[in-house]
């Protein structure tokens, strides 16, 4: 996922042994714990009736590590840093 061509949905579940809705599961942990996970691109096969039929896939790619949350310094951190 951190190669410049990203990695599809299915190269991903086929790759772990998971189920499409564990991998979807999956990224939504990694963005949650602050990883920036992007869409590269979005492939959508069009079945009857305009709706999406098998052979759709996104192509994701792991921008970068996870982002400090705000607030996580203790009130004192200014303190800590200029006793150093």
């Amino acid at each position: 996922m951190m190669s410049d061509e990203g990695a599809s949905g299915p190269q991903i579940a086929e790759a772990m042994g998971w189920a499409p809705h564990t991998v979807r599961g999956f990224l939504a942990g990694l963005a949650k714990r602050g990883f920036k996970v992007g869409v590269l691109e979005r492939v959508r096969q069009v079945g009857p009736n305009r709706q999406g039929a098998k052979g759709s896939y996104t192509v994701y790619r792991l921008a970068g590590g996870p982002q400090p949350r705000v607030g996580w310094l203790p009130t004192n951190a200014k303190s800590l840093e200029s006793a150093s």
